[in-house]
Parts: structure tokens; C-alpha cells; sequence
């Protein structure tokens, strides 16, 4: 789901064929690890209600994405599973 900061629906119905490929790598990542995407998708939406609450206006979602997997590496075995999952993803 593609969602705005509120984490409101923006786009009623994806049309997968407009996307760009790379989309594709998402979309099996959550279709055939969902354990996996569950723990991303909950440190995203931690990141973003952490941000929502400052005077922030925009947060840099590269950095963001760095340091939830750089958290990643220090908690758990996240990388390895994923790895061994989607050896040919980045």
C-alpha cells in the first residue's frame, strides 16, 4: 500500500505494469518473507511517528532506511535471513 505521511491510502488501485521493475523486488520481498517485511514495515512506521511528532517537515528516507538496517545488524539476524532468502537482491 502506498500510504502519505498519515498513513492514508493515496493510490485506490496499483497498476504493478506502470511500476518500475525494480518494484518487483519489493513485492517478493513481501510476498515471500512476510516475517521479515512485518519487523521492516513496523521500524519504518516507528521512524515516521518519531518524525511526525517533531517540527520536522521531511525526513531523509535514505537516512532513515540506514540506520533501521544498520539497527538491524545490531539486534538481530535480519541480514543473514534475508540473505539466504534473496541472494540476488539488494
Amino acid at each position: 500500500m502506498i500510504t502519505n505521511i498519515d498513513f492514508n491510502n493515496i493510490v485506490q488501485d496499483l497498476n504493478r505494469t506502470k511500476l518500475e521493475p525494480y518494484w518487483e523486488e519489493y513485492f517478493s520481498f513481501q510476498n515471500k518473507a512476510p516475517d521479515l517485511h512485518t519487523i521492516t514495515e513496523k521500524a519504518l512506521r516507528d521512524a515516521v511517528e518519531t518524525v511526525k511528532v517533531k517540527e520536522e517537515t521531511f525526513f531523509d528516507s535514505q537516512r532513515i532506511i540506514g540506520k533501521i538496517l544498520t539497527s538491524f545488524g545490531q539486534k538481530h539476524n535480519f541480514h543473514r535471513q534475508f540473505i539466504e532468502q534473496f541472494p540476488d537482491l539488494n
